[in-house]
């Protein structure tokens, strides 16, 4: 807004004359223009008016948690024969998810998933996924060019070798696992000793980075934009610079496309994600409630002074009072943008470096 609502006037000059009356007055009763303002015993100092850009914030709240969470499922069915790692737990390049039957299911770097056994004779890029982690582990004589040979099929029988399995030289779909990067776990949904069928939930994994997430109403969305700053309140870690990296509009549910029995009028909402651009430590805990402020308006070049220095004038309105040497002059202003502790003056002649008077604090 560039002007504050009319209550919102009255009821800046209420609180004014309440401190008046109570001895302790940072408003002052003038005239406008020349005439000599009523006189006030409270302590005052002066401030410059100034320059400077102005920006109001909004708000609205959201969860720190880990980005990219998925759930990780059993490829094959048995029973969890060792203990799946502990939600916070980190799993980095071949080491266990989660083992059944005795078989660890293994780590690989990649972003193409798992999909079908890795054998002599095939071909394709999860094949160059295979032999790139083989080489990255320290296996030598695979093939650099996407193919299952005699060399990558002896380095994958080196490889179950070192793990302690049947020494088959083919890679199954159930014991091994491709993601893009080291993954944090977040949940552990199966303990040993369970059985689990093939697709069941394992492990909940995300990745080490932190987000935040929101979910916010049809009007608070339109106001945001994919790649704004934003600042982001986290307990206990202070404030942290971020950015919009996603809005994920929801479908509204309304009229012909509204469940049977579903209410009308619902307000849709959105879900925001935000990238920190600082790094929050791990001692704080996952799911957390944040705050998250944008700079909702921006205005520029506003001439602006103190809050505290305007005054409720007797004829209604605002003024400051300018002081020139041991000489007061009450004039009045239109106040505008308010922020940060100033407020935007309007509709008068003031300018840059003019002296107003500021109750003391």
């Amino acid at each position: 807004m560039t002007r504050p609502p009319r209550k919102a006037v009255l009821g800046v000059a209420s609180v004014m004359l309440v401190l008046a009356a109570g001895g302790g007055a940072c408003a002052v009763y003038g005239t406008g223009g020349d005439g000599k303002p009523a006189v006030n015993n409270a302590p005052v100092t002066t401030a410059k008016v100034t320059r400077s850009d102005l920006v109001t914030s909004t708000s609205f709240s959201g969860t720190l948690t880990y980005a990219s969470q998925r759930d990780l499922k059993a490829g094959a069915a048995g029973t969890v024969t060792a203990r799946p790692p502990k939600a916070g737990d980190t799993i980095r390049r071949n080491q266990p998810l989660y083992e059944v039957d005795r078989v660890p299911v293994v780590l690989f770097h990649g972003e193409v998933p798992m999909y079908r056994e890795l054998k002599k004779g095939v071909d394709g890029i999860d094949v160059v996924q295979l032999t790139e982690n083989l080489r990255a582990l320290g296996y030598d004589g695979v093939s650099g060019v996407g193919k299952f040979d005699a060399g990558t099929e002896a380095a994958v029988k080196r490889w179950q070798k070192r793990l302690g399995v049947e020494q088959t030289g083919v890679v199954k779909p159930e014991h091994l696992v491709f993601l893009p990067d080291e993954v944090r776990v977040a949940d552990a949904k199966a303990q040993s000793g369970d059985k689990v069928e093939a697709n069941a939930p394992v492990l909940t994994l995300s990745s080490a980075e932190r987000v935040v997430t929101a979910q916010v109403e049809d009007m608070m969305r339109a106001k945001l934009k994919q790649g704004s700053a934003v600042k982001v309140s986290v307990p206990g870690a202070g404030e942290k610079p971020g950015r919009i990296t996603k809005i994920t509009l929801a479908a509204a549910e309304s009229g012909a496309d509204a469940p049977s029995g579903a209410a009308s009028g619902g307000k849709p909402k959105a879900t925001v994600e935000i990238t920190l651009d600082g790094t929050v430590g791990p001692t704080v805990q996952d799911r957390l409630p944040v705050t998250v402020a944008f700079a909702d308006q921006v205005t520029k070049d506003a001439l602006t002074v103190p809050v505290e220095a305007l005054v409720a004038l007797r004829e209604g309105g605002y003024g400051v009072q300018v002081v020139t040497g041991s000489a007061k002059k009450t004039v009045q202003v239109t106040p505008g943008t308010y922020a940060d502790g100033k407020v935007e003056l309007t509709g008068s002649a003031l300018t840059e470096g003019t002296l107003v008077e500021v109750p003391s604090k």
